[in-house]
């Protein structure tokens, strides 16, 4: 809780601004260059790339590579938590089902008897 009642000075405020400025600059200017890229070239290159099996399996990696690095993995204490969770709920359905197979069988016995 202390981080999110820190306040910020205005110079902090002002340097982020500027970052923030700069990276927008930085992308738009990044644009402008893919821009002068001859389009029948630029589409020839992408039809070709991207029909090969060989490209999309390496796209398919790094995009894949790159989605791991956003995953926020659970601690060792919440891992044993939840494991400890699932363990327990498994017993308890497991009993319930057990129990309600138990008196169902009981019950056809008796049908069939008679």
């Amino acid at each position: 809780m202390g981080r999110l009642h820190q306040k910020k000075t205005d110079q902090e405020k002002r340097e982020k601004r500027k970052k923030i400025q700069e990276d927008k600059l930085e992308t738009e200017s990044n644009s402008v260059k893919k821009a002068y890229v001859p389009a029948k070239t630029a589409v020839k290159a992408k039809e070709i790339n991207k029909n090969s099996f060989f490209h999309r399996s390496i796209e398919f990696v790094k995009e894949a590579k790159g989605e791991l690095k956003r995953v926020v993995w659970p601690g060792r204490k919440q891992t044993i938590a939840s494991t400890i969770m699932v363990v327990v709920f498994v017993a308890i359905i497991s009993s319930f089902l057990g129990l309600a197979d138990f008196i169902l069988s009981g019950l056809m016995a008796l049908v069939l008897r008679s």
